[in-house]
């Protein structure tokens, strides 16, 4: 991958030269020989920055071409793949609101009918915790909750039976989760639209089939352990198929986080192949796919 730091620097590096060369050249004697060597190594740099400019060109050509042959077969790759399939798209608050347009052209191409919403809120609050009392009951306990352990002072249960539930992040995980499965007593997605956790940006029914959890690399660590994990495992445990996905803009990533959970993850959900492998991973192909430190594969064995 073309790396832009590096090729600044480089920039900087030739100016820096040159404009040394010229102090130095008004200070001393046009005929010593420093001054030959000065201009040696100024024409030197020169002729290193014209080759990397030309490298440059080779590069953005390779890479121009490399995206032209994704999109040139994402159709052939993707096609009807995913037919009839309600997905939801989740993005964090602290990503852009705007979905890669690839990925919205593959799933289109796949037949999936997509969806999308934003989590805004991560956590527990006294307003949101107090709303959630309410839907603590059994049914969404055994139906989505994992084992939370011994139960806290912010807790309640059912009546019937004395169940305590545990309000706390990872609760919230499993009730977004049981929302869109459309499962148990959960609240709507109405509900956590009004609680402010989520924002739905476009309409959302129930019993989503599977789900692309796009996360930002650079803010959501603080929160993966703690959130996301457990959210993308409560997607698993309602049924819903879950990929967990960042884009290749960053060399930073986070997938590694998600591997235990036995999820797939996508660490360039942003180009061709990003989006290729997100149709496959959604069709219940597991692996850690992408161009980033972790990755298993570019590609999952598309023959599957």
């Amino acid at each position: 991958m073309f790396d832009m730091r590096a090729y600044v620097a480089s920039l900087i590096a030739v100016f820096m030269a040159l404009a040394i060369g010229i102090l130095l050249g008004t200070v001393i004697q046009e005929n010593s020989p420093l001054v030959d060597q000065i201009d040696a190594q100024i024409e030197s740099l020169q002729g290193d920055f014209a080759s990397i400019r030309e490298e440059n060109r080779t590069l953005e050509d390779e890479l121009e071409g490399a995206r032209q042959i994704g999109e040139s077969i994402l159709p052939v790759l993707t096609s009807g793949k995913l037919l009839g399939k309600k997905v939801t798209l989740i993005k964090t608050g602290r990503v852009s609101n705007q979905v890669p347009a690839t990925l919205l052209d593959a799933l289109h191409e796949a037949g999936a009918d997509v969806s999308e919403l934003t989590v805004v809120k991560y956590g527990i609050s006294s307003d949101i915790e107090e709303a959630l009392q309410k839907y603590a009951v059994d049914d969404v306990v055994e139906s989505a909750t994992p084992d939370t352990g011994v139960a806290s002072d912010t807790t309640s249960s059912d009546d019937a039976t004395g169940i305590p539930v545990v309000i706390d992040d990872e609760y919230l995980a499993t009730v977004l989760a049981s929302s869109l499965a459309g499962s148990g007593a959960a609240p709507s997605i109405a509900d956590l639209t009004k609680m402010g956790v989520i924002n739905a940006d476009t309409p959302i029914g129930t019993s989503t089939d599977a789900v692309i959890l796009i996360v930002d690399p650079s803010k959501d660590a603080g929160v993966a352990d703690s959130f996301l994990v457990p959210l993308s495992e409560a997607f698993n445990s309602v049924g819903i198929v879950a990929v967990v996905a960042e884009t290749g803009q960053t060399n930073e990533s986070i997938m590694p986080s998600f591997s235990v959970s036995g999820i797939s993850t996508v660490d360039n959900i942003d180009d061709a192949t990003g989006s290729i492998s997100a149709v496959y991973a959604l069709s219940g192909i597991i692996g850690s796919f992408g161009k980033k430190d972790g990755a298993e594969s570019l590609l999952p064995l598309l023959e599957q």
